[in-house]
Protein backbone atom coordinates (compact mmCIF):
# COMPACT_ATOMS: atom_id res chain seq x y z
CA UNK A 1 0.00 0.00 0.00
CA UNK A 2 1.34 3.40 -0.96
CA UNK A 3 1.70 6.38 1.42
CA UNK A 4 -1.00 8.36 -0.48
CA UNK A 5 -3.57 5.57 -0.01
CA UNK A 6 -2.75 5.36 3.69
CA UNK A 7 -3.08 9.14 4.02
CA UNK A 8 -6.46 9.09 2.18
CA UNK A 9 -7.77 6.36 4.50
CA UNK A 10 -6.64 8.31 7.54
CA UNK A 11 -8.32 11.50 6.25
CA UNK A 12 -11.59 9.58 5.59
CA UNK A 13 -11.49 8.10 9.08
CA UNK A 14 -10.85 11.54 10.64
CA UNK A 15 -13.75 13.02 8.64
CA UNK A 16 -16.07 10.18 9.69
CA UNK A 17 -15.06 10.53 13.33
CA UNK A 18 -15.57 14.31 13.17
CA UNK A 19 -19.07 13.88 11.68
CA UNK A 20 -20.00 11.32 14.38
CA UNK A 21 -18.71 13.69 17.05
CA UNK A 22 -20.79 16.55 15.60
CA UNK A 23 -23.90 14.33 15.58
CA UNK A 24 -23.39 13.38 19.23
CA UNK A 25 -22.98 17.05 20.19
CA UNK A 26 -26.19 17.93 18.31
CA UNK A 27 -28.06 15.09 20.04
CA UNK A 28 -26.86 16.22 23.47
CA UNK A 29 -27.83 19.82 22.67
CA UNK A 30 -31.30 18.85 21.45
CA UNK A 31 -31.87 16.56 24.41
CA UNK A 32 -31.12 19.45 26.76
CA UNK A 33 -33.65 21.68 24.92
CA UNK A 34 -36.52 19.13 25.27
CA UNK A 35 -38.57 19.89 28.45
CA UNK A 36 -38.57 17.10 31.04
CA UNK A 37 -42.32 17.44 31.51
CA UNK A 38 -42.97 16.61 27.85
CA UNK A 39 -40.60 13.63 28.00
CA UNK A 40 -42.35 12.22 31.08
CA UNK A 41 -45.92 12.96 30.00
CA UNK A 42 -46.03 11.56 26.47
CA UNK A 43 -45.66 7.93 25.41
CA UNK A 44 -46.38 6.12 22.18
CA UNK A 45 -50.01 5.36 23.12
CA UNK A 46 -50.63 8.97 24.12
CA UNK A 47 -49.24 10.15 20.78
CA UNK A 48 -51.80 8.07 18.87
CA UNK A 49 -54.64 9.39 21.05
CA UNK A 50 -53.44 12.97 20.63
CA UNK A 51 -53.24 12.52 16.85
CA UNK A 52 -56.90 11.41 16.73
CA UNK A 53 -57.90 14.24 19.07
CA UNK A 54 -55.99 16.73 16.98
CA UNK A 55 -57.61 15.62 13.73
CA UNK A 56 -61.09 15.73 15.30
CA UNK A 57 -60.42 19.13 16.87
CA UNK A 58 -59.22 20.54 13.58
CA UNK A 59 -62.36 19.33 11.82
CA UNK A 60 -64.65 20.85 14.46
CA UNK A 61 -62.92 24.30 14.29
CA UNK A 62 -62.48 24.74 18.02
CA UNK A 63 -61.87 28.23 19.52
CA UNK A 64 -58.56 29.85 20.29
CA UNK A 65 -57.99 27.87 23.51
CA UNK A 66 -58.60 24.64 21.64
CA UNK A 67 -56.13 25.72 18.98
CA UNK A 68 -53.56 26.40 21.66
CA UNK A 69 -54.16 22.95 23.09
CA UNK A 70 -53.83 21.45 19.59
CA UNK A 71 -50.59 23.33 19.07
CA UNK A 72 -49.26 22.06 22.38
CA UNK A 73 -50.22 18.50 21.47
CA UNK A 74 -48.67 18.80 18.03
CA UNK A 75 -45.43 20.02 19.57
CA UNK A 76 -45.37 17.05 21.93
CA UNK A 77 -46.10 14.69 19.02
CA UNK A 78 -43.22 16.17 17.04
CA UNK A 79 -40.93 15.87 20.01
CA UNK A 80 -41.39 12.10 20.46
CA UNK A 81 -40.25 11.12 16.92
CA UNK A 82 -37.41 13.62 17.31
CA UNK A 83 -36.23 11.75 20.42
CA UNK A 84 -36.48 8.45 18.57
CA UNK A 85 -34.56 9.86 15.64
CA UNK A 86 -31.83 11.18 17.94
CA UNK A 87 -31.64 7.79 19.66
CA UNK A 88 -31.31 6.06 16.29
CA UNK A 89 -28.60 8.50 15.21
CA UNK A 90 -26.78 7.88 18.48
CA UNK A 91 -26.98 4.11 17.96
CA UNK A 92 -25.82 4.49 14.37
CA UNK A 93 -23.02 6.84 15.39
CA UNK A 94 -21.70 4.54 18.14
CA UNK A 95 -22.80 1.07 17.10
CA UNK A 96 -21.94 1.09 13.40
CA UNK A 97 -18.91 -1.07 12.73
CA UNK A 98 -18.07 0.93 9.60
CA UNK A 99 -17.32 4.05 11.69
CA UNK A 100 -15.13 2.10 14.09
CA UNK A 101 -11.39 2.62 13.56
CA UNK A 102 -10.57 -1.00 14.46
CA UNK A 103 -11.39 -2.57 11.08
CA UNK A 104 -9.52 -0.02 8.87
CA UNK A 105 -6.50 -0.20 11.19
CA UNK A 106 -6.63 -4.00 11.10
CA UNK A 107 -6.89 -4.02 7.29
CA UNK A 108 -4.10 -1.46 7.06
CA UNK A 109 -1.94 -3.56 9.39
CA UNK A 110 -2.46 -6.66 7.21
CA UNK A 111 -1.66 -4.70 4.06
CA UNK A 112 1.46 -3.25 5.70
CA UNK A 113 2.63 -6.73 6.74
CA UNK A 114 2.05 -8.04 3.22
CA UNK A 115 3.92 -5.07 1.78
CA UNK A 116 6.82 -5.59 4.22
CA UNK A 117 6.97 -9.27 3.26
CA UNK A 118 6.95 -8.36 -0.44
CA UNK A 119 9.72 -5.80 0.08
CA UNK A 120 11.79 -8.34 2.03
CA UNK A 121 11.42 -10.86 -0.81
CA UNK A 122 12.42 -8.23 -3.38
CA UNK A 123 15.39 -7.23 -1.20
CA UNK A 124 16.45 -10.88 -0.90
CA UNK A 125 16.28 -11.29 -4.70
CA UNK A 126 18.23 -8.08 -5.20
CA UNK A 127 20.87 -9.27 -2.71
CA UNK A 128 21.11 -12.58 -4.56
CA UNK A 129 21.57 -10.77 -7.89
CA UNK A 130 24.22 -8.53 -6.33
CA UNK A 131 26.10 -11.60 -5.05
CA UNK A 132 25.92 -13.21 -8.50
CA UNK A 133 27.15 -9.98 -10.08
CA UNK A 134 30.03 -9.81 -7.60
CA UNK A 135 30.97 -13.42 -8.40
CA UNK A 136 30.92 -12.61 -12.12
CA UNK A 137 33.14 -9.59 -11.51
CA UNK A 138 35.62 -11.73 -9.59
CA UNK A 139 35.61 -14.36 -12.34
CA UNK A 140 36.16 -11.68 -14.98
CA UNK A 141 39.01 -10.23 -12.94
CA UNK A 142 40.68 -13.65 -12.74
CA UNK A 143 40.26 -14.12 -16.50
CA UNK A 144 41.85 -10.72 -17.10
CA UNK A 145 44.78 -11.68 -14.90
CA UNK A 146 45.19 -14.95 -16.81
CA UNK A 147 44.95 -13.05 -20.08
CA UNK A 148 47.71 -10.69 -18.93
CA UNK A 149 49.85 -13.67 -17.99
CA UNK A 150 49.18 -15.31 -21.36
CA UNK A 151 49.95 -12.08 -23.22
CA UNK A 152 53.14 -11.67 -21.28
CA UNK A 153 54.05 -15.30 -21.98
CA UNK A 154 53.23 -14.77 -25.64
CA UNK A 155 55.49 -11.72 -25.75
CA UNK A 156 58.19 -13.73 -24.06
CA UNK A 157 57.72 -16.54 -26.58
CA UNK A 158 57.93 -14.04 -29.41
CA UNK A 159 61.13 -12.57 -28.02
CA UNK A 160 62.61 -16.03 -27.59
CA UNK A 161 61.53 -17.00 -31.09
CA UNK A 162 63.16 -13.90 -32.55
CA UNK A 163 66.34 -14.63 -30.59
CA UNK A 164 66.37 -18.23 -31.81
CA UNK A 165 65.67 -17.12 -35.37
CA UNK A 166 68.53 -14.64 -35.21
CA UNK A 167 70.79 -17.34 -33.81
CA UNK A 168 69.79 -19.67 -36.64
CA UNK A 169 70.53 -16.98 -39.21
CA UNK A 170 73.90 -16.34 -37.61
CA UNK A 171 74.76 -20.03 -37.56
CA UNK A 172 73.66 -20.39 -41.18
CA UNK A 173 75.93 -17.54 -42.18
CA UNK A 174 78.79 -19.09 -40.27
CA UNK A 175 78.16 -22.42 -42.02
CA UNK A 176 78.13 -20.71 -45.40
CA UNK A 177 81.38 -18.96 -44.57
CA UNK A 178 82.97 -22.25 -43.44
CA UNK A 179 81.69 -23.97 -46.56
CA UNK A 180 83.26 -21.26 -48.74
CA UNK A 181 86.49 -21.54 -46.79
CA UNK A 182 86.56 -25.33 -47.18
CA UNK A 183 85.84 -25.05 -50.88
CA UNK A 184 88.77 -22.65 -51.28
CA UNK A 185 91.07 -25.01 -49.42
CA UNK A 186 89.85 -27.87 -51.56
CA UNK A 187 90.70 -25.95 -54.73
CA UNK A 188 94.13 -25.15 -53.31
CA UNK A 189 94.71 -28.82 -52.48
CA UNK A 190 93.80 -29.86 -56.03
CA UNK A 191 96.29 -27.36 -57.45
CA UNK A 192 99.03 -28.68 -55.17
CA UNK A 193 98.34 -32.22 -56.32
CA UNK A 194 98.56 -31.16 -59.94
CA UNK A 195 101.95 -29.53 -59.29
CA UNK A 196 103.22 -32.64 -57.54
CA UNK A 197 102.15 -34.74 -60.50
CA UNK A 198 104.13 -32.54 -62.89
CA UNK A 199 107.23 -32.89 -60.76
Amino acid sequence: MSENQGENKLQKFKKKFKNSYKKVRKMIKRKRNIPNEDIQQHGNNEIKEEETDTSSNLQQNQPVEGNREIKHKNESIDEEPEKKRLRREKEIGHGDDSSSPIEPIKDESIEMKQRIKQLEEELSKQQKHENELENLKQSYKKLEEKNVILLSSNESYKANYETIANNIDSLQKQLEEKDTELKGKEDEFIKLEEKNAEL
